[in-house]
C-alpha cells in the first residue's frame, strides 16, 4: 500500500471521527438548550425564544436564538432583543461567548428602557460546578427611558458567581479601552449576597444585599459606606454615602451627574431621601 493511500485513509478516518464528535457536541448542546427553554414551574425566571439554530462545523458549536426574551421575578425584570448568539468551541463547551444585538429592551418594574450599542458581548466560563465567571464589554452604549438618558463610550463588567455570593467589578470609561487615558471615569467593586443563607441565585425569589467595597471616580476614592437590601417582593432599603470631595469629582461630567447626583442617599420602606449636590 502506497504512502499516499495510507495518508488518505488516515485523513478520511480522522475526518469521520471529528465529524462524529461534532455531531455529539451539537446534540449535547441541544439538550442543554432544550432544558434552558423548557418551562419551569418552580423557577422565578424563564428564557424563551421563537426559534434557534446551531451551526459552526467543524470547530465550533454556534447557536442563534431568534427573538429571545428573559423574564425574572414575575416579570419585574424583562430583557428582550431581536437575536442572541452563543458561540462555543466544540471541544470546550464550558466557555461561551455571547453576542448581543445592537438594539435591546429592558423593562424594570414596568419602566421600559431602550439600549443601543455598537458592540456588546460577554464571555461566560464555568470555573467549577458552583462557580461561573462572566466578563461583559460594551462600546458606545446608550440607555434611554423615562427621565434617563445616558451615553457611555466603554463599559467593562466582571462577575464571579459563587455558591454564596456574586462578586463584581464595573468600569466606565470616557473613551474606548484601546485609547490611552489617565484613569477610568468610574470603577466600582463589591458583592451581592443572599440574606437567607441559601445558595445565591439572582433569579430566585429571595432577598439579597448589595454592598460596594470601593468606588473610584477619575482615579480617586469616592465612597464612605454603602449597603442595600432588596428582593423581588422586598422594598428597597439601605444607604450610600459618598466622600465629601466626590462633589468636585462629579462636577461638569454629565454621565456621573446623572448616575451620582447626591452626596448621601437613604432608602427605606416608607422613606426616600436624597441630598442633592449643590452646583
Amino acid at each position: 500500500m502506497s504512502q499516499l493511500r495510507i495518508m488518505l485513509i488516515l485523513g478520511v478516518g480522522l475526518a469521520v471521527i471529528w465529524s462524529g464528535y461534532w455531531v455529539y457536541a451539537t446534540q449535547k448542546n441541544a439538550t442543554r438548550i432544550e432544558r434552558l427553554l423548557s418551562p419551569k414551574s418552580d423557577a422565578h425566571w424563564r428564557f424563551v425564544a421563537d426559534n434557534y439554530k446551531q451551526r459552526g462545523f467543524p470547530n465550533r458549536v454556534d447557536t442563534s436564538f431568534e427573538a429571545p426574551r428573559l423574564e425574572a421575578w414575575d416579570r419585574a425584570l424583562v430583557w428582550s432583543g431581536p437575536f442572541l448568539q452563543d458561540f462555543r468551541l466544540s471541544y470546550r463547551l464550558g466557555h461561551s461567548m455571547l453576542i448581543f444585538p445592537p438594539s435591546q429592551s429592558l423593562a424594570v418594574f414596568g419602566d421600559l428602557y431602550e439600549i443601543a450599542s455598537e458592540s456588546t458581548r460577554a464571555s461566560v466560563v464555568r470555573v467549577t460546578d458552583q462557580a461561573k465567571r462572566i466578563v461583559l464589554e460594551s462600546e458606545k452604549l446608550s440607555l434611554r427611558g423615562g427621565n434617563v438618558a445616558l451615553e457611555i463610550e466603554h463599559i467593562e463588567a466582571a462577575f464571579l458567581i459563587e455558591a454564596d455570593k456574586i462578586r463584581f467589578r464595573l468600569i466606565l470609561r470616557h473613551s474606548t479601552k484601546d485609547e490611552a487615558i489617565a484613569a477610568p471615569l468610574l470603577v466600582a467593586e463589591g458583592h451581592i449576597a443572599s440574606l437567607d443563607e441559601r445558595p445565591l441565585s439572582i433569579m430566585e425569589n429571595a432577598p439579597f444585599a448589595l454592598q460596594l467595597s470601593s468606588l473610584q471616580i477619575n482615579g480617586k476614592a469616592a465612597l464612605k459606606r454603602s449597603t442595600f437590601e432588596i428582593g423581588p417582593k422586598t422594598p428597597l432599603r439601605g444607604s450610600l454615602k459618598l466622600a465629601p470631595e466626590t462633589v468636585d469629582l462629579v462636577k461638569g461630567n454629565k454621565i456621573l451627574t446623572a448616575l451620582l447626583n447626591f452626596a448621601e442617599l437613604k432608602l427605606d420602606m416608607n422613606e426616600l431621601r436624597i441630598i442633592e449636590i449643590q452646583p
